[in-house]
């Protein structure tokens, strides 16, 4: 894990509480706009949405809750490693995000693969059924 230094600043308010960060595309491993990953510090690990932005290329913008987490201040100085989630990571990210409108829909989307799951039953027992007579 390489940690890189980044200046703290302050994100857009439009990320206020939806759980981003922004940092420059090349430390993002190549990761594109909106991709899920892990930012690690030195304290904490935490899966968040990895956006760029037009500052320098050692400056991160968090918001207040992401530099809650980091421990960090405005101005200060942050080690970070950035690394790429699986789909479970993804997924958890989505269902558990601070931002309703990403995390209601998200429950609907599983709610339905369930209901849509448990709604096959019924079909299966009949072609089990159909297969015994024979």
């Amino acid at each position: 894990m390489t940690m890189l230094s980044y200046v703290v600043k302050a994100a857009p308010d439009e990320d206020i509480g939806k759980d981003r960060i922004r940092i420059p595309y090349r430390r993002r491993k190549g990761a594109k706009r909106f991709s899920i990953m892990r930012v690690s510090g030195t304290k904490r690990n935490v899966v968040l949405c990895v956006l760029g932005h037009d500052g320098s290329e050692d400056e991160v913008q968090m918001g207040i809750d992401q530099r809650s987490l980091f421990e960090t201040e405005i101005g200060q100085t942050v080690h970070l490693d950035v690394s790429a989630v699986g789909w479970s990571g993804k997924l958890r990210w989505y269902l558990f995000a601070t931002d309703p409108a990403v995390h209601v829909p998200a429950w609907l989307g599983v709610w339905s693969f369930a209901i849509g799951v448990l709604s096959l039953i019924p079909s299966i027992v009949d072609i089990l059924k159909w297969l015994a007579k024979g």
